[in-house]
């Protein structure tokens, strides 16, 4: 975006001085017989600021340095200057009346470069938090920060190595939300975030980030340099997002995570800070992953969750993802004080039955009062019945 901006404000500071006065006049250099050595000065002192200014623009394209971007600024400041020395010059040899109009609109063109000029050097003293910890991200290389930048800004989206993916939505213009891709890698102690136009970058805190605002679709508002700042963040992002601030994920952030296989990850990353409830519906957002092994060692693990209603979604992910081999871990919550735990178990021996459970099903049976798990249970002694009678039949 520096770029974009010397480029385009060096065009412009070149063709006003270039554009015909009047019809007589031709696109070019002016007359300058009889001209005040002031007037040349102001004349060829903007001329010579515009083509710097495209030097300056030609020099970040082929670099990317961040020195671009107070170049910019600066530049753009010292041309909107130079624009106001002319004015009052014009003002004071001409008067107002005359070239009113002309006036205006050059105030108009001054105020626009130095509002531009402006937030050009905030995004430098930005960028100046972050760029230092940019090393940890991407190959180090002390004098030309190019590849580095340019390899963060085009990481794909790893969240369990701290990269992660956003769209950053820009509402200065008007109220008008403009969307632009955005990288971040989480760090200790702070987020690098950084539009991929390298227009805006932010170093957030943890601190910072447990007091944003979250939505229920990705949304994050968060507070930097006196505003308020808005990005969605990918499902799988959001998750490592919210366990580097350390704040609870959702169902709904569960819920967002779909069928790609990041979503596994995720997934186990709920499981470990999450809350009960969150970590219920992980386990049953995993049953969709028969095939992956990171699902089933997750489904596993959860079976001695401290937490029942985790523990019974462990029983029936397992029996979901078909999961063989686990009656000497399943058979013990036969006998759990919930009742939800003892359908769970029950529903995966039913699945998968074995005889030597056969007398334990037969005891929980007459003991069980509650209506769903003596269902299960009662189902699931009809197949180890069935499988001691015919050892080879297929379940």
């Amino acid at each position: 975006m520096a770029v974009a901006f010397l480029l385009f404000w060096g065009v412009v500071n070149v063709l006003i001085r270039l554009m015909p006065v009047d019809e007589a006049d031709d696109f070019g250099l002016p007359d300058m017989t009889g001209a005040s050595a002031a007037v040349i000065v102001q004349y060829y002192g903007g001329l010579a600021l515009g083509w710097i200014m495209l030097l300056f623009g030609a020099f970040g394209l082929a670099t990317v340095r961040p020195k671009t971007i107070l170049l910019a600024g600066v530049s753009i400041i010292l041309a909107g200057l130079w624009l106001v020395v002319v004015a009052v010059t014009v003002i004071a040899v001409v008067g107002v009346a005359e070239p009113f109009e002309d006036l205006v609109n050059l105030f108009l063109l001054v105020l626009l470069q130095l509002i531009c000029g402006w937030q050009e050097i905030k995004v430098y003293r930005r960028v100046q938090q972050w760029l230092p910890a940019l090393g940890d991200v991407g190959p180090d290389d002390r004098r030309w920060v190019k590849r580095r930048v340019k390899d963060f800004l085009k990481a794909d989206e790893d969240p369990p190595r701290g990269r992660i993916r956003a769209v950053f939505i820009d509402r200065r213009f008007l109220g008008w939300g403009m969307r632009q891709a955005m990288r971040g890698q989480l760090l200790d102690g702070q987020a690098l975030l950084v539009v991929k136009n390298f227009s805006e970058a932010w170093a957030v805190t943890p601190e910072q980030a447990q007091a944003a605002q979250y939505g229920r679709y990705g949304g994050v508002k968060f507070h930097d340099a006196g505003r308020w700042w808005q990005m969605n963040l990918t499902p799988a992002s959001m998750i490592a997002w919210k366990r580097w601030a350390q704040v609870d994920p959702t169902a709904e952030d569960v819920k967002r995570l779909g069928r790609k296989g990041s979503a596994v990850a995720a997934l186990r990353t709920v499981l470990e800070i999450a809350p009960p409830a969150v970590r219920a519906a992980a386990l049953k957002a995993l049953r969709r992953f028969r095939k992956d092994p990171d699902a089933s060692d997750a489904a596993r693990a959860a079976l001695s969750d401290a937490d029942p209603a985790v523990r019974a979604a462990a029983a029936e992910a397992c029996e979901a993802l078909r999961l063989d081999g686990l009656a000497d871990q399943i058979a013990p919550m036969l006998a759990d004080a919930d009742p939800s735990v003892r359908a769970g178990a029950a529903a995966y021996i039913a699945r998968f039955p074995s005889a030597s459970l056969a007398g334990a099903l037969a005891t929980a049976l007459q003991h069980e009062q509650d209506g769903k798990a003596r269902w299960h249970i009662d189902k699931a002694a009809k197949a180890c019945t069935d499988a001691a009678a015919n050892p080879y039949a297929q379940t």
